[in-house]
């Protein structure tokens, strides 16, 4: 099971059934505009970064994109591990080629 706002894990390795309650809690705010601004990160951000609790649960497009990038992160300590001057050859080359694509797609 994980959680929206950092990465861990918990497991029970009981032979027991164990309950968790998940709560989201509206926290009362003193304007109105600051309320809706609440609502619309607690239904759209929040939603975008959802996980999968139980089985066929969806998982929001953030949590997706999050995993994919912690994958590359963790293939990425294998290669600095590996070889630094290759690692940091990479790293910016990459970075560069990035901003690169940016600027360009700026310009058109």
């Amino acid at each position: 099971m994980f959680d929206e706002t950092f990465i861990h894990s918990a497991e029970n390795a009981t032979d027991v059934n164990r309950i968790i309650l998940f709560c989201d809690v509206e926290r009362p705010m003193k304007f109105g505009f600051m309320t809706a601004i609440n609502r619309w990160v607690s239904h759209h951000i929040v939603k975008a970064s959802a996980t999968q609790n139980v089985d066929g649960e969806s998982v929001g497009l953030l949590n997706k994109v999050f995993g994919k990038l912690y994958e590359i992160h963790l293939a990425s300590r294998k290669v600095k591990e590996w070889n630094r001057n290759v690692y940091y050859t990479l790293k910016y080359s990459l970075t560069a080629l990035i901003l690169g694509l940016i600027v360009l797609s700026a310009l058109r």
